[in-house]
């Protein structure tokens, strides 16, 4: 497993019956269940490159036209996403398993590897640290330096909790 496929690994699932279920909302929404291998990796390619994709375009957007356009940009192409999976979806039957946070942030986990997880968990911290001394060193960008050292923060917490998950997991295995 590598990067990519911590983007599509987190939506399967085996139910209690051996069906592999696809969750297109993740943990928040119902899974449906997938009748064949084919349609299973076509639904985790769809995930697997459609949403780093959508996320440099979103990013793209943000740095070509300004914050207010580029993020109008971006959520309408979100929901777009949306949309496409829900229709590539609509005629699987729906499931009853259900996903739990936990089991999302497992496979996250365990398809990003030690490696990028600690990468991450660095980056994170180093991009904490910035934003905490902007806010304390330049007026005008106390805001975005607060916002900076929460979001990253949470970031870095969220990559350490995996490292711990990730460790457990190995030493039950």
């Amino acid at each position: 497993m590598g990067y990519l496929d911590s983007f599509s690994d987190p939506l399967f699932k085996t139910d209690e019956e051996g069906r592999t279920v696809f969750f297109p909302n993740g943990k928040l929404g119902r899974g449906r269940i997938v009748p064949d291998a084919a349609t299973a990796e076509q639904l985790r390619n769809t995930v697997k490159y459609g949403t780093p994709l959508l996320i440099v375009v979103a990013v793209a957007a943000v740095l070509g036209l300004g914050t207010l356009v580029g993020l109008g940009v971006a959520i309408v192409l979100g929901i777009l996403f949306q949309v496409y999976l829900r229709w590539r979806v609509s005629g699987l039957a729906a499931s009853d398993a259900r996903l739990t946070f936990g089991e999302v942030r497992q496979r996250q986990a365990d398809a990003l590897g030690m490696g990028w997880l600690t990468a991450l968990a660095v980056g994170s911290a180093v991009l904490a640290a910035t934003s905490l001394f902007m806010a304390l060193i330049d007026r005008r960008q106390v805001w975005m330096g607060v916002f900076g050292t929460i979001l990253f923060g949470v970031c870095l917490i969220l990559f350490l909790n995996m490292i711990r998950l990730r460790r457990r997991s190995r030493q039950a295995a």
